[in-house]
């Protein structure tokens, strides 16, 4: 069974010994893989196919993280091979008010 956006957003209810939520912890995690590893795109996708994320999940995390890091972001996208990935009115402001 694949995970759902709303699964994704449920992690907020729930924390780890150190008070961090797994949605926290989740994004945390993608943007430290993109940073600081030699292969963090990489790990990126490793991290999405392990979840098994439905398609729908796989963008609002793309989207989440393009928030984050857009860097990071598009790079998720190519190696996942996203033609045309979900991108918010919010983002494409965002991007044409930097271009």
């Amino acid at each position: 069974m694949s995970n759902s956006v709303k699964e994704i957003v449920k992690w907020k209810e729930d924390e780890n010994q150190f008070g961090v939520d797994g949605y926290t912890w989740f994004f945390g995690e993608l943007e430290n893989n993109y940073l600081s590893k030699l292969n963090g795109t990489q790990r990126n996708v490793d991290m999405i196919k392990m979840y098994d994320f439905d398609k729908e999940a796989t963008e609002y995390i793309i989207h989440q993280l393009f928030i984050i890091n857009q860097n990071a972001a598009s790079e998720l996208i190519d190696e996942l091979g996203l033609k045309e990935p979900f991108i918010s009115d919010e983002n494409r402001k965002y991007l044409e008010s930097n271009l």
